[in-house]
């Protein structure tokens, strides 16, 4: 039926373990973007897209996506009370996975499920956004 909502149990059950393992919310909450895939045992990669060349970001991100590896993209506090924060429906201190590219830029997911942001997201986007991104290997 299209009004019948699923509510999937193992993500919450997922994560309380990773939280867990991590020490509590209070120490993985607005962490560094790579804590989650520590947690789950990836080595990891990160990149600051206001000091890479777009040449280069675009190039890790694609080979990234490709070999489908995760990829974790975070966001400093208060960056959705900006004015392109607030356009694509960005919140701070929070973390996203990105899941693909498109024409237009990289599309990201809301892992609570929810207010995913309103478009793909551009390397000037990222930058402009003060993101840090984190590929797992």
């Amino acid at each position: 039926e299209g009004s019948k909502r699923i509510h999937e149990l193992w993500p919450a059950l997922y994560e309380k373990a990773l939280v867990s393992q991590g020490g509590g919310y209070e120490a993985v909450e607005s962490g560094p973007t790579w804590t989650g895939l520590k947690l789950l045992g990836y080595r990891t990669k990160s990149i600051l897209p206001l000091v890479n060349s777009t040449k280069s970001l675009n190039r890790a991100l694609r080979r990234a996506l490709a070999a489908k590896q995760p990829i974790v993209i975070g966001f400093p506090p208060l960056i959705d009370r900006t004015s392109l924060g607030k356009e694509i429906g960005i919140m701070g201190s929070h973390a996203y996975a990105l899941t693909g590219a498109t024409d237009k830029g990289y599309v990201l997911y809301n892992p609570w499920g929810t207010q995913h942001p309103k478009r793909p997201l551009t390397i000037s986007d990222m930058r402009k956004l003060l993101a840090f991104l984190s590929i797992g290997r």
